[in-house]
């Protein structure tokens, strides 16, 4: 299973810095399109205004914050070494357990394309134009809904879209993703 690939196609965020953050998730690896809550600032030593990433709840859908760093790939061996730019594929990239994570707040009308590991069943199938994706109770995928909630919620407005990158052989190539704009935030 490949990692998904979030491009922010227009968001606020780009022209807005109080509308980024850093995150740390020591649980784990997280990939892009990640939705969380913003938690405490991490209490690590060395880990400056790192904010912790938590699940959703169902009291905390929303206002929330969605990964998406540089898709810059980084291998871990077992030794601890870790080793940058063997793969330009953003399908490889995760963003690494107890790592700086970049995120961004996502505002109403912003538009994004996220490929289908970023949906909940990991399919663009489960998706339907004119329906939502939605933020949901301990999961940090959007899932998809007949209807927007009270929290974060995207409308879809194609399923048959794509996103290009780069591969392996110094070329191309695109993979599907869905077209999400932002209509509810809270």
């Amino acid at each position: 299973m490949a990692n998904t690939v979030l491009e922010q196609v227009s968001v606020r965020a780009m022209n807005v810095d109080a509308l980024n953050c850093d995150a740390i998730y020591a649980d784990g690896n997280l990939s892009n399109g990640s939705v969380f809550t913003r938690g405490a600032i991490s209490a690590t030593a060395g880990n400056g205004e790192l904010f912790t990433v938590v699940a959703p709840t169902t009291t905390t859908l929303a206002n929330l914050w969605m990964a998406c760093s540089p898709e810059v790939v980084v291998i871990a061996s077992a030794t601890g070494l870790k080793y940058t730019g063997l793969s330009v594929d953003p399908r490889d990239f995760t963003n690494l357990a107890s790592q700086p994570i970049a995120a961004f707040q996502p505002q109403v009308g912003d538009l994004i394309k996220i490929t289908a590991d970023g949906i909940t069943g990991g399919a663009l199938s489960g998706l339907t134009v004119d329906q939502f994706a939605v933020a949901a109770n301990g999961v940090f995928t959007l899932s998809p809904s007949v209807a927007a909630i009270s929290g974060l919620s995207f409308k879809v407005r194609s399923i048959t879209d794509s996103i290009t990158i780069a591969d392996h052989k110094c070329g191309t190539s695109k993979v599907a993703a869905a077209l999400l704009e932002c209509v509810a935030v809270a």
